[in-house]
């Protein structure tokens, strides 16, 4: 990088790339968990690989140590025992059009969750909510 005058955004595009393994790794498992009848998927590793060469591949490195570009906590918001889904027509929405979405939920814990009343939130960055509200009551098995 340093020869083709790149080396100052080495640490911008190693965060980057490890940011875009992440979405990537939400894409896939979003989209298993939204799968009807799905038992369940396997990721091949979530560290990086020290022995017979090295493979850089993880979101952890090779002590299972955060690389810092994503907490457990942000990667448990979309893999976790229950995990809230939307269906949506597309991905990219401009301001002027209406977001409408379809939202369920992935259950995997170990007793259904009953008589809950889902809440929504719509906010950005910074907290600043724009829309809330509630579903109706259900069980989730």
């Amino acid at each position: 990088m340093e020869g083709n005058h790149l080396g100052h955004l080495a640490d911008s595009l190693l965060l980057a790339s490890g940011k875009l393994q992440v979405l990537c790794y939400k894409a896939d498992i979003e989209a298993a968990l939204r799968t009807k009848d799905m038992a369940g998927f396997q990721l091949l590793d979530l560290h990086d690989f020290p022995g017979q060469g090295t493979a850089l591949v993880g979101v952890l490195d090779a002590f299972w140590d955060e690389k810092g570009y994503v907490t457990a906590d942000e990667f448990q918001e979309f893999n976790s025992e229950t995990v809230p889904l939307a269906r949506l027509a597309k991905r990219i929405f401009m301001n002027n059009e209406t977001l409408k979405a379809v939202v369920e939920v992935a259950h995997y814990g170990e007793r259904p969750l009953n008589d809950i009343i889902p809440t929504w939130e719509l906010s950005d960055k910074n907290g600043v909510s724009y829309a809330k509200g509630e579903f109706l009551k259900q069980t989730f098995p």
